[in-house]
């Protein structure tokens, strides 16, 4: 007879553990929305590039109120490469905001303190390193500065709605990393 029947019985019916009728499902009532012409005409010329080109593509592309226009496997965890120093920015401004001794742009001017890797440059040097010229000295020793430091990165990830992203080992998706920027274009953070 199996578990439904068991399930489905008087007995459990009574302390509220199931329906008469087997089980139940819930299922959050969600309008679908149709894409429109031109997101179709995109999602198709995109997916031709992909096919010609191969390869394993993460991709979310959204608006700036987060309306989702185009996707494919935005939420699978990925080394999204140097868009994550965005966040290791983020992450370095709010350490000073908490942390840092004067106004940010006193603390900018300094070094950083929680440090095991040499360096002789000011928070300011090393953001413009990271940020601008891509350099990965200067995300490793930010990335140290905020691990060794006083600063929970992993709540403050959380507390900015980035479950899936992690600062080492370089990880997130791209819906995460759409949120990293939307949020700073909409002065979020």
């Amino acid at each position: 007879v199996g578990m439904v029947y068991e399930w489905a019985d008087e007995f459990n019916w009574k302390l509220g553990l199931t329906g008469t009728e087997g089980y139940l499902r819930f299922r959050p009532i969600v309008e679908i929305k149709e894409p429109i012409p031109e997101q179709e005409a995109l999602a198709q010329e995109i997916d031709a590039i992909i096919a010609e080109t191969g390869g394993k593509w993460n991709i979310l592309i959204e608006t700036l109120e987060g309306e989702e226009i185009y996707a494919r496997r935005p939420d699978e965890r990925i080394h999204p490469a140097s868009t994550i120093k965005v966040a290791v920015g983020m992450m370095t401004f709010e350490f000073l905001r908490q942390y840092g001794e004067g106004t940010l742009e006193e603390s900018l001017q300094r070094g950083p303190v929680y440090n095991i890797i040499e360096n002789t440059r000011s928070y300011e040097q090393l953001l413009q390193s990271m940020l601008v010229y891509s350099e990965e000295d200067a995300a490793d020793i930010l990335y140290e500065n905020i691990h060794e430091g006083p600063l929970n990165q992993y709540s403050k990830l959380e507390e900015w709605g980035l479950e899936n992203t992690n600062l080492e080992p370089r990880r997130s998706t791209a819906r995460e990393v759409n949120m990293i920027y939307r949020g700073l274009y909409n002065a979020e953070y």
